[in-house]
């Protein structure tokens, strides 16, 4: 009788391991369905990039196992072309690869809880009309995430260390950014070309530009950020045609980056908020950062010194 129940129960909730979609190396998925990695695996020459998926519906787990691509045993990780519906979750990528997801042509794509390492761009995606990235973990040589013509993208609790180049190239694209960290060594760490979106509750860090504008982009709030750049916070095109780009938003009661109860604008360590005077004690400085060149400026700039004037240091914000 007891081992006729365990055999029933086996029956009722199939293990991910006895399932006939188990994986245990590379391959190509042109079939619909749930995809469980069941063991640590390592690239080969045969397979290349190590996973192609293009089927609608796929739900890929990575179930905490890591991939290593080797020496350039692989080039690419994940190739993910031609699909609706795409789901990848829960696995390491060791460093190794070029590319860890190489994306095109697909209407809804959800990364979740990945730790990415790679040499060169960790996430190209291009012509997706949505994408879902949550908890991911990025370290790579040169570029975090390229996003060409991302029709509405919601980018959540990222952590992208960069050594080389840029943290997130979007262009065409409409992206949500927020509660994530960009931290890097000669880095930009967001570049914008014809994009629109809102950018709050990230902490950007140890980078040589925050933010820069390239081409006509509009339709942009940016606010509650804590931004310390070493060269230059914000450059602007002096070509481009910017429009509507707003960095803060009116004074409301909430907790703010730094920790203070309301919420307005940005933290500027390389601008006015370590100096600027907040007489009322509401953590918003009373005076407004102001971009040179441009016309815009953060209204509502978070400090957390307390009441007291203090002298303003020039702003580095630029126009080349």
């Amino acid at each position: 009788m007891k081992y006729l129940l365990i055999l029933l129960l086996i029956l009722a909730f199939p293990l991910a391991t006895a399932s006939s979609n188990s994986i245990t190396g590379c391959q190509e998925i042109n079939k619909s369905g749930s995809y469980y990695l069941v063991t640590d695996i390592h690239c080969d020459l045969v397979h290349e990039p190590c996973f192609e998926i293009s089927a609608k519906n796929v739900y890929f787990y990575g179930q905490g196992h890591s991939i290593n691509p080797g020496e350039m045993d692989c080039f690419v990780v994940f190739d993910v072309r031609d699909s609706t519906k795409v789901v990848i979750r829960n696995l390491t990528i060791l460093y190794g690869a070029s590319e860890g997801f190489d994306v095109y042509n697909v209407s809804n794509l959800e990364i979740s809880d990945v730790n990415i390492d790679v040499d060169y761009l960790a996430m190209d995606i291009y012509n997706v009309s949505s994408l879902e990235l949550d908890d991911l973990d990025i370290r790579t040589d040169y570029v975090g995430m390229d996003l060409y013509n991302v029709t509405k993208s919601h980018i959540n609790k990222i952590r992208l260390n960069i050594d080389g180049s840029t943290g997130i190239n979007a262009v065409y694209s409409n992206i949500v950014l927020e509660n994530s960290n960009i931290t890097g060594n000669e880095i930009e760490a967001i570049n914008l070309a014809e994009s629109s979106g809102t950018i709050r509750g990230n902490r950007i860090t140890s980078v040589d530009n925050a933010f820069s504008f390239y081409q006509n982009d509009k339709n942009l709030l940016i606010y509650n950020n804590y931004i310390d750049a070493f060269y230059e916070t914000v450059w602007f095109n002096p070509f481009g045609n910017f429009s509507n780009i707003q960095w803060n938003i009116p004074k409301q009661s909430g907790r703010n980056i730094i920790g203070g109860s309301y919420l307005g604008g940005n933290y500027w360590v390389d601008g006015v908020s370590p100096f600027c005077s907040d007489n009322n004690a509401d953590g918003l400085c009373d005076y407004v950062y102001q971009f040179v060149g441009r016309g815009f400026a953060d209204y509502l700039p978070l400090t957390n010194h307390g009441p007291g004037p203090r002298p303003i240091i020039p702003i580095k914000s630029t126009v080349k």
